[in-house]
Order: C-alpha cells, then sequence, then structure tokens
C-alpha cells in the first residue's frame, strides 16, 4: 500500500496531462523542501514494498506501463530527474 499523500502527489502531478517538465520544477523550486521532506521516503518504501504496480499507477495517473519492469524504468528516471540522484531501487 502506498501512503496517501504519495497517492495524491502522483494523482496531481504525474497524471497524463500534466506536463513532466512542470512536476521537475515544482521538486526544484521554493517547495523543494517540503517535498523532500517525505517524496523519497514514501516513493521509496512503495517501490521496495512493491506496491507500486502498472495498474495501481496506471489507476492513479492514467499512464500505461506494459509491465512491472517498464514502470519500474519510469521510476528510476523519475527519481533522477526529481530528485538529482540515481533511485535506490
Amino acid at each position: 500500500m502506498i501512503s496517501e499523500e504519495l497517492a495524491d502527489f502522483l494523482s496531481a502531478w504525474c497524471n497524463i496531462d500534466t506536463d513532466p517538465e512542470e512536476v521537475v520544477e515544482l521538486l526544484h523550486g521554493p517547495s523543494r523542501k517540503h517535498f523532500l521532506s517525505w517524496l523519497p521516503r514514501d516513493l521509496e518504501a512503495a517501490a521496495r514494498s512493491g506496491a507500486l504496480t502498472p495498474d495501481g499507477v496506471a489507476e492513479l495517473t492514467g499512464l500505461g506501463f506494459r509491465s512491472q519492469a517498464e514502470l519500474d524504468a519510469w521510476l528510476r528516471d523519475r527519481w533522477a530527474e526529481w530528485f538529482d540522484r540515481p533511485s535506490p531501487v
């Protein structure tokens, strides 16, 4: 299970209608400290526990993933963009 905060973030900021650059700007802007206080921790915990599945993420975002490997690659790419370091998972 993923945290409510992470589910809300994914729904609001990673949906099919949101420009990925907007998310990068958000996470590197004035709100960065707020997001860094919980987002990396919650995202890593959800990824490690297997709670982020293609169907579950698609339900939250509208994005389609053909496999867990494709979702995992997407998450690694987002991690690097958002947190300026390689994904731990």
